[in-house]
């Protein structure tokens, strides 16, 4: 869609609030999209909107659960903010189907579930 296609190049170009306008438009046109609820909270995730990333993130896998880029998005913005507990059922919902295209995040993501293990 030329809208989603903008607000992606508004992004890229930092001019991240004309790109969160866009966003937000997407989501609230189609909320039964997942990808429109993820590209927002990824977006709010690098303004520093934490809160209303968090809830778009949440939306998306809502609506898909099977979204390994929305779990890994969540992952570590849960861990970012000390949700520890949620992190590791974002990651672990991630390692389950690692994507092609986001395998390097795999290492990662399981070495900090190994170092987070309560012991």
């Amino acid at each position: 869609e030329a809208r989603f296609g903008r607000a992606v190049t508004l992004a890229l170009d930092g001019r991240g609030a004309l790109a969160e306008g866009e966003f937000n438009a997407l989501a609230e046109r189609a909320p039964g999209d997942p990808g429109a609820h993820f590209a927002r909270g990824y977006l709010l995730v690098q303004r520093g909107n934490l809160v209303a990333a968090r809830a778009s993130l949440q939306r998306a896998l809502g609506l898909l659960p099977r979204f390994p880029a929305a779990q890994l998005a969540l992952g570590d913005l849960c861990r970012a903010t000390g949700d520890l507990p949620a992190a590791r059922r974002a990651y672990a919902a991630f390692l389950r189907e690692v994507p092609a295209g986001l395998e390097q995040e795999g290492p990662r993501v399981r070495q900090w579930l190994d170092n987070a293990r309560p012991r």
